[in-house]
């Protein structure tokens, strides 16, 4: 019985991590679609003092985006290994070739937790100075 419940909430765990990630996926995506309407509409010049904080929370969005992409994409390959040690299990096996699989099943873990980590860093270091610049842009048109 308790080995079911670890079971159910790891499986929770994974899928609130897919759920959270593309969700922190969505807003930069929105985010740089903000953007790209600020650049383009309200011509805003190279020159403008404020210019630099937004290329800087744009790459930050950009950035966030990438690591979004790679959480996915290491969660494919543990999902894709999980498998293939399930299977290897249900047939007569070498104890070290399991044992590596698993090695590099949680090795993905690691890298998924950290790329996600990176995801929200980036994306909350990118919302703060987005917020900067919309203040400092906002200050400069009305004065």
């Amino acid at each position: 019985m308790p080995d079911n419940a670890f079971q159910r909430w790891q499986g929770r765990s994974i899928e609130q991590l897919g759920n959270t990630s593309n969700l922190i996926i969505g807003m930069a995506g929105g985010a740089l679609a903000l953007t790209v309407t600020v650049i383009r509409e309200d011509h805003l010049r190279a020159a403008a003092p404020e210019a630099p904080l937004l290329y800087v929370y744009a790459l930050s969005f950009i950035f966030s985006l990438f690591a979004g992409l790679l959480v996915a994409l290491k969660r494919l390959e543990d999902y894709r290994l999980t498998a293939k040690i399930a299977r290897t299990r249900k047939r007569p096996h070498d104890d070290v070739e399991l044992e590596e699989m698993r090695s590099n099943s949680k090795a993905y873990g690691k890298w998924t937790w950290w790329f996600f980590k990176a995801q929200v860093g980036l994306f909350g270091f990118g919302a703060v100075v987005f917020l900067i610049f919309f203040f400092c842009a906002l200050h400069s048109k009305l004065n």
